[in-house]
């Protein structure tokens, strides 16, 4: 069969004796069986069914030769998994399980007790209870809350949130002003917040951790903290 072959039945004609026309007949045979891959005598359903209209379904596999390049073209599985957009195949929200205290003039890496969400991979365990960890490669999104009280008094406080990478590169760093209400007064039940939001690209096993550091007072970290990632795309 050669790499033009057309189907045209306007080409079964009788061109002469018998033989030709029973040649052209065996000849039509042979290419629908190459083309569909049935074997000889085999009905047509062997390879497809035709439903309603114009609507036609395949026995078997149908195996494309590379990936689309134009709007109607096909595409093959391995190009819609590469390509399709899933989103947060892995995603993780951590949270502290006790307050921490942060003293005067000092910094810390929060402590986390818990994995609310984790899914996709390990992405925290208490052995590594400060890390947060990128199970595989990707582009994140990083996230989360920290809530802090001032344990000395009702006066106006600061701290700084910083997010480590790998224990050293700093990708994130924010300061948050605030009145911080002391513990004791329960008229003033209120925190300082600071919020945050990123998007970073990760190798697997990166992990990072969150630095706390005070600008004035002895802080306390409330359980009410949250931290997330997310993994974006596929």
């Amino acid at each position: 069969m050669t790499d033009n072959l057309q189907i045209q039945t306007s080409r079964l004609i009788s061109s002469g004796s018998g033989s030709l026309v029973d040649n052209d007949v065996a000849n039509f045979e042979n290419a629908v069986r190459t083309i569909f891959g049935i074997t000889a005598d085999s009905d047509l359903s062997a390879a497809f069914s035709i439903g309603t209209g114009p609507d036609m379904s395949m026995v078997g596999d149908l195996t494309l030769a590379g990936a689309p390049t134009a709007d109607l073209h096909a595409a093959t599985k391995a190009y819609v998994d590469a390509f399709s957009g899933t989103a947060a195949t892995v995603r993780a929200s951590v949270s502290p399980s006790t307050e921490q205290t942060i003293p005067v003039s000092s910094s810390a890496t929060m402590t986390f007790g818990t994995a609310e969400i984790e899914t996709g991979g390990n992405c925290w365990d208490a052995g590594n209870a400060t890390r947060i960890v990128f199970p595989e490669d990707g582009a994140y999104l990083i996230g989360g809350s920290i809530s802090c009280r001032n344990t000395d008094q009702d006066d106006t406080a600061g701290f700084y949130v910083s997010i480590k990478q790998n224990g050293s590169t700093t990708i994130y760093d924010k300061f948050v002003l605030g009145t911080v209400y002391a513990t004791n007064q329960s008229i003033y039940d209120e925190y300082t917040t600071a919020s945050f939001a990123l998007l970073d690209i990760f190798d697997a096993t990166d992990y990072i951790e969150l630095v706390i550091e005070t600008a004035i007072y002895e802080i306390d970290i409330q359980t009410n903290s949250r931290v997330y990632i997310m993994k974006v795309g596929g």
